[in-house]
């Protein structure tokens, strides 16, 4: 599954043409540049999602693995949980914007805490099925034997499936550490009631 964050911020979906990226991002770059009265962090957000989209190579890393080269992989790690973060509060906030008064009683930290914590735990669980089903194809490859001509096909079926599980286990790891860095950074907030 890929990452959908980078393509968020640009507005695109996982699937955008290169060409469809380009003209998100100078549309977005057009509103969010500091020298045209933008958010500068905005700016830096949408610039590095385009950085990243724009060459095939890096784009198909992020596709795979959710990291792109160039990157220190804790500064990927805080841009996506920043992301993430910004995302989940966006959506508390709109569910309750309404209710201002609820808002000034309602811990929206200890709210999205939760949330990431019940990521966590959900696709730690996820990870150990994961596991034990890839162990179990490697049981199952064991047990045949190819006497013929030709490609293995068992092999190559089985092969194929302990890389899809690979490729979903190492996707529920990465949303792991997003919601642990979620945490992290939420750490440093403290909610006082009614302030």
């Amino acid at each position: 599954m890929v990452n959908p964050y980078l393509y968020d911020l640009l507005g695109v979906d996982t699937e955008a043409t290169a060409e469809e990226i380009k003209e998100a991002y100078h549309d977005l770059a057009k509103e969010h540049h500091p020298d045209a009265g933008g958010d500068t962090e905005n700016f830096k957000k949408v610039s590095l999602a385009y950085a990243v989209l724009k060459d095939a190579k890096s784009r198909k890393r992020y596709d795979l693995e959710g990291t792109f080269d160039g990157q220190n992989q804790d500064d990927v790690l805080t841009f996506l949980a920043t992301a993430r973060l910004s995302a989940l509060m966006d959506e508390l906030v709109r569910k309750n914007v309404s209710k201002v008064d609820k808002l000034l009683e309602f811990d929206l930290i200890e709210a999205v805490k939760n949330l990431a914590n019940g990521v966590v735990a959900q696709c730690g669980s996820k990870v150990q099925i994961i596991k034990k089903a890839i162990e179990g194809m490697g049981k199952v490859k064991g047990c045949y034997e190819h006497k013929g001509v030709g490609k293995n096909v068992v092999n190559f079926v089985m092969d194929n499936q302990i890389a899809t599980l690979r490729a979903d286990m190492a996707q529920n790891e990465r949303e792991i550490q997003i919601a642990k860095k979620v945490i992290s950074i939420l750490d440093s907030y403290e909610f006082h009631a009614g302030f």
